[in-house]
């Protein structure tokens, strides 16, 4: 898979002093996904307790493929199967972190919901940041996190949307 991009510190958070890449901590991989619905709507999460909207996916297990933890996270998050599934590519994000910063290598795609919208399988720390499952045309997503506050999430799910809208635009 292709790198679309590198996000770091200094891209980011323009006034605080970059992380020595030596105290990092373990590189974390991640699955994103540009994941739509039969209305052509891009399913996001919004986390009611910091008004931050960002893309369905997370952490890569141990012994467990990209494609793997893509299909598990949207079961989780989504609470559906997917169809369809492209590659995008990688957003590598340098300095990510609050207490030990690390590497986070994003592993994006773009798929189709498959049947039936369930009902999402939060976890009691999803729970208690608030977050919903919205859904939006792909415009009006972009705009949304285009007012949001600078971060990493912000940073990622921009440029993930922006690849996302190319590649149906092709």
């Amino acid at each position: 898979m292709e790198i679309i991009t590198t996000i770091t510190e200094s891209d980011v958070y323009k006034e605080r002093e970059p992380t020595p890449k030596e105290s990092y901590g373990p590189l974390r991989k991640t699955s994103r996904v540009a994941l739509f619905d039969e209305h052509s709507n891009v399913a996001l999460h919004y986390y009611s307790t910091n008004g931050g909207y960002f893309m369905i996916g997370g952490g890569v297990e141990d012994g467990e493929s990209i494609e793997d933890a893509l299909i598990r996270e949207v079961k989780e998050e989504v609470g559906c199967k997917i169809k369809n599934i492209k590659e995008l590519g990688i957003i590598i994000e340098h300095g990510v972190g609050k207490e030990v910063k690390h590497t986070q290598e994003n592993y994006c795609f773009i798929a189709e919901v498959d049947g039936e919208k369930g009902t999402p399988q939060f976890t009691e720390q999803e729970i208690a940041w608030g977050i919903q499952l919205v859904w939006f045309k792909m415009d009006d997503a972009i705009e949304k996190i285009k007012l949001l506050k600078d971060n990493f999430g912000k940073a990622r799910t921009l440029i993930l949307l922006e690849k996302a809208k190319e590649f149906l635009n092709k």
